[in-house]
């Protein structure tokens, strides 16, 4: 399908479906030059697109390269959003998507410091499932992975990539490509031309993403116990913000009821968190759109907070022993704010943070941020074990839900997902176990030998030798072949009785 966009002027409806244009990017900005007459065009028109049957999205930029939209941060991506709404809202068309543009080389470090912010302003207002991106390939991959932009399918977002500043590999996860610039175009309009990537460009609203079957169908929910209308301190946020989970301990001896420290906590308001775990249960202090006290402000904004009732001071021996089942009821819960809020299921240190990284980390690795100097969940914490087993409780969930979101286990007994769930584990261990002993380098078996190798290459060693037999074999078969061949022809023609043997009457007297 052809797409144009243009902010000249506007070509009739007529002039554009006589040119075989399928759809348009429409400016919902207003003009910040008066050649700009394209800009915020009139329901009128916008009527008679739809008489046409020309789709049509819209795109929001206002400053220019000088001044770009995008690095007014947060405040500027609220601000800008608002605005967009209220033209959506004055042509009847307020459900639709808005791409804001991001027209400059932007390089990540303004995108970690200034950019994502402007996004997550514009989520705020409109909604992720309403906001999408233009600008260089990179722009709308750093976009994807920070969460701040609409899903469209799985691995691919709202992202209309431009050729310039060397865009590459686009195709598998934005939507539309912009390919010419301003060429002549119908009605004589200066036009971009750009090619659709996938159905749902940005002309028609955006259904929220499939939310399979909840966790607890896939992976039996631990003991929770909920005191949210207790916790009266902090205050609302929007949880389109939310990109993180950060771990934390409420240094207390393990076996302490999470009861004991909620109540303290309400008490004394010294603190607070998403999510207690104890030895035995989870305690629900507040809901995700709820400011908790429990890190410097920015991790209290943009993360989910779950604290395990121990010391810190464990070791990695401990958490994996005797405090395992405390370490897999979080992990549990974590698992299920990842999948509510698409956050990434990987650990990111401190300096992952100040890249702009999301995911799940640590109260530590905060102090990057300010505002805090703890040091939980102490330096033998399995962050790793935790990660891990998140993403086999949510690989297990997208395993056994449907295409209709259906969960397939939920019909099973407590007991049955269990065996399940302990299979599909074994399995995923056992082909862990095969792969590392295929691509993992092993010495020879043969004493004396140094020469070492993976599973592949003593493959093709074997293969080697083999070929070689079986080309000296060969060799020495075609003589042999050779030499029997002779000697049939010969006693074929009686050749071989008369020279080596005589005839019958040799040596008889006559």
């Amino acid at each position: 399908m052809k797409i144009l966009d243009f902010s000249a002027m506007l070509p009739t409806a007529r002039a554009l479906k006589d040119a075989g244009v399928g759809g348009v990017m429409l400016y919902c900005s207003p003009p910040r030059e008066q050649w700009m007459r394209a800009k915020q065009p009139p329901r009128a028109y916008l009527d008679a697109l739809d008489v046409a049957g020309i789709k049509y999205g819209f795109v929001w930029q206002y400053g220019g390269a000088a001044n770009p939209d995008a690095m007014r941060g947060r405040t500027g991506g609220r601000l800008d959003a608002t605005a967009a709404q209220a033209y959506l809202d004055s042509v009847g068309r307020g459900d639709r998507p808005v791409v804001f543009a991001v027209d400059f080389d932007a390089s990540l470090a303004q995108w970690n410091n200034n950019i994502v912010d402007y996004f997550r302003g514009a989520v705020e207002v409109l909604g992720r499932q309403r906001v999408g991106i233009y600008s260089h390939s990179r722009a709308v991959a750093w976009a994807a992975e920070d969460a701040v932009v609409a899903t469209v399918a799985p691995g691919r977002v709202l992202g209309w990539v431009t050729r310039s500043w060397g865009s590459t590999g686009f195709e598998a996860y934005s939507t539309l490509y912009q390919h010419t610039h301003n060429v002549t175009g119908p009605d004589g309009v200066k036009v971009d031309e750009n090619r659709e990537l996938h159905k749902d460009w940005g002309w028609r609203p955006l259904p929220a993403p499939k939310v399979p079957a909840k966790l607890v169908d896939a992976v039996p929910a631990p003991r929770i116990v909920t005191w949210t209308d207790r916790f009266g301190f902090g205050g609302p946020r929007p949880v389109a913000g939310v990109v993180y989970v950060f771990i934390h301990v409420t240094v207390n001896t393990p076996g302490t009821p999470a009861e004991n420290v909620a109540t303290y906590q309400i008490t004394s308001q010294s603190g607070s968190y998403h999510t207690l775990v104890d030895m035995k249960k989870l305690l629900r202090e507040n809901t995700a759109d709820w400011v908790v006290w429990a890190t410097g402000n920015k991790g209290n904004f943009n993360g989910m907070h779950l604290s395990y009732v121990a010391m810190g001071t464990e070791t990695r021996a401990q958490w994996l022993g005797e405090l395992r089942q405390m370490l897999l009821m979080g992990a549990w819960e974590v698992a299920n704010w990842c999948h509510k809020h698409g956050i990434r299921t990987v650990v990111v240190d401190g300096q992952g943070l100040l890249r702009g990284e999301t995911g799940i980390s640590t109260h530590k690795a905060t102090r990057i941020w300010g505002g805090t100097d703890h040091v939980d969940p102490g330096e033998g914490f399995p962050m790793d074990v935790l990660a891990s087993t998140v993403n086999d409780y949510l690989g297990l969930m997208a395993a056994t839900t449907t295409e209709e979101g259906d969960s397939i286990m939920s019909h099973l007994s407590e007991n049955e997902q269990r065996q399940v769930f302990d299979a599909v584990i074994e399995t995923r261990n056992l082909t862990r176990d095969i792969h590392r002993a295929l691509v993992e380098p092993q010495t020879s078996m043969v004493e004396g030998s140094t020469f070492k190798t993976n599973a592949a290459g003593y493959i093709k060693l074997i293969d080697r030798k083999v070929e070689e037999l079986h080309q000296a074999y060969a060799s020495k078969s075609s003589v042999a072949q050779e030499l029997a061949d002779a000697l049939q022809a010969r006693n074929d023609a009686g050749e071989a009785t008369e020279a080596e043997h005589g005839t019958p009457d040799e040596g008889v007297a006559k």
